[in-house]
């Protein structure tokens, strides 16, 4: 046998097994989406999930009293939820609406339709957005040179991806925060840097995130930066249309409450992030001290970021793949985060598709490009499957599938950094087989 042919059956038995591998944690993660959402349907009033909280806002936004200036009332949400829940809730209680007023008119029409109604439809506009974020994606790593099918797979792990359906579930809105940071990703890959700018203002449904990703830009490709100013005070402008000088002012008092910044305070305990693991890990550590964690780390993200893009200006700007890395580390030190919000973990590891596709392996005939990308798609199932792991396991052992999940998704971005600084857009290359 030439040892041509032992390489080439080599290769075979390895493309075998990364396929095979690839469709059963598909089918693992694909069951289990399929139980949680049987389990979870149909939505009730009374169950915990943010929808109720969507609901509220929406409901107190149609109304005349207290009409919009009143949605970050939370004397006003408690009565709504008694209401819709029939229980008794003691004043400072309840699910508080805390998000700025975006989709605010859309969820104020959806109130029209029954609980069970309200998600359904919620729940497809989800889906679009999902669906838009990805088919931006798509394009970009399209014209890098990434294969059809190759994406196909990768934008197939996103429909499954436990977050994302965690996000569907609880009736949360990540799926427009992912359109956002997908389009974000996508545009500058395509060297459209205002309008990823615009496109990461639709990220500021999370502040804590968007501002994390887009202040480093001040340092390297200034336009995106730009975008994103022009596009937040586009929201700005239509927030003061939408609730007030009012509202604008309950929304800022309820960011002071998450941040930690009045008494209703949030606890960090139950999230997902590293103040909520270490607030886990230290029980006797106090409140105060890991919300001042928090925000410390989320601090110390940003001016490492903003470090890094400085760095890269001489080489015109960030490595493609230090977006996906830029993203993980928004999430792992963001100081509010729930398990939702590990969606955008799907379009950190878009980058590494283009690191994949460069691979020296790829240029052979008998490796094609599909099957360097493999690592890439089956270590994000594989994340997803720790994150579902995550959110049925009891602790500590949820924090150990969570810290899994993170090390998975930091070790896939910042494998795919290039060892030297080049230009974050791809750029069209040779039409790959």
């Amino acid at each position: 046998m030439r040892a041509s042919d032992s390489v080439e059956s080599q290769q075979l038995r390895v493309r075998r097994a990364l396929a095979i591998a690839v469709v059963f944690v598909f089918a693992v993660q694909l069951v289990f989406d399929a139980q949680f959402l049987r389990a979870t349907f149909p939505p009730e009033p009374g169950d915990g999930r943010d929808l109720l909280a969507f609901v509220t806002a929406g409901r107190i936004y149609a109304s005349s009293d207290p009409g919009p200036a009143g949605v970050y009332d939370l004397e006003s949400q408690r009565q709504v939820q008694e209401v819709l829940t029939g229980l008794t809730i003691a004043p400072g209680s309840g699910l508080p609406f805390m998000h700025p007023p975006h989709l605010l008119s859309l969820q104020a029409w959806l109130t029209r339709f029954s609980y069970t109604g309200y998600w359904l439809f919620w729940s497809c506009f989800s889906i679009c957005c999902l669906l838009a974020g990805l088919g931006a994606l798509g394009r970009a790593l399209r014209g890098a040179g990434v294969p059809r099918d190759t994406f196909a797979v990768f934008a197939a792990a996103g429909l499954v991806f436990a977050p994302f359906v965690i996000s569907i579930v609880h009736g949360q809105d990540t799926a427009f925060v992912y359109l956002g940071i997908a389009g974000w990703i996508a545009a500058l890959l395509a060297g459209r840097d205002f309008g990823a700018g615009l496109a990461l203002s639709l990220a500021t449904l999370r502040p804590h995130l968007a501002i994390v990703l887009a202040v480093p830009f001040l340092f390297a490709k200034r336009r995106v930066f730009v975008g994103f100013v022009v596009g937040s005070s586009a929201w700005l402008c239509w927030a003061l249309a939408t609730v007030g000088i009012a509202g604008v002012l309950g929304f800022i008092s309820a960011i002071a409450s998450v941040a930690g910044l009045s008494e209703f305070g949030v606890d960090p305990r139950p999230m997902v992030n590293i103040a909520g693991l270490i607030r886990r890990l230290l029980p006797d550590s106090g409140l105060t001290a890991a919300r001042v964690f928090a925000w410390m780390t989320w601090l110390g993200t940003l001016l490492f970021l903003c470090w890094r893009w400085s760095g890269s200006r001489s080489a015109g700007g960030p490595a493609a793949a230090d977006l996906g890395l830029a993203v993980v580390l928004s999430l792992v030190f963001s100081p509010h985060l729930n398990f939702s919000d590990l969606a955008m973990l799907h379009a950190a590891a878009a980058p590494a598709l283009l690191r994949a596709r460069s691979l020296p392996a790829v240029r052979t005939p008998s490796l094609p490009s599909r099957l360097s990308a493999a690592p890439v798609i089956l270590t994000v199932l594989l994340v997803s499957l720790l994150v579902s792991a995550a959110t049925m396991s009891p602790q500590p052992l949820a924090d150990v599938w969570l810290v899994a999940a993170y090390a998975l998704a930091l070790g896939l971005t910042v494998g795919a950094l290039p060892k030297s600084r080049t230009p974050v857009r791809a750029g069209p290359t040779a039409p790959a087989s």
